[in-house]
């Protein structure tokens, strides 16, 4: 999750990539389907986010728009959860 300037979200992590690397349609609605469902996993496991979240599948019924809104309202989530998580872990070593 780190580009240059430092640790960011997967999501602007993914658009770091994108400028570098053209992916299709189908194979970028795949990828991020799945890593939006691994954060999601990571989420569940931690007991930070509801237990009946749903997943996201790239199938023929969902547009690449709806896996990539999803992707960021996770993304953005779990990168609001590290960086909560990063700043106690600090005020404990600060203390």
């Amino acid at each position: 999750m780190a580009v240059t300037k430092g640790v960011v979200s997967p999501y602007d992590r993914i658009l770091d990539i994108a400028t570098r690397r053209e992916i299709d349609s189908v194979n970028r609605g795949y990828f991020l389907a799945n890593l939006t469902n691994t954060l999601i996993d990571i989420l569940k496991r931690m007991n930070l986010i509801d237990l009946n979240t749903s997943y996201i599948i790239a199938s023929e019924g969902v547009t690449l728009e709806e896996i990539e809104e999803r992707f960021f309202q996770v993304s953005s989530y779990f990168y609001e959860v590290y960086e909560k998580m990063s700043k106690e872990q600090a005020d404990k070593k600060n203390k």
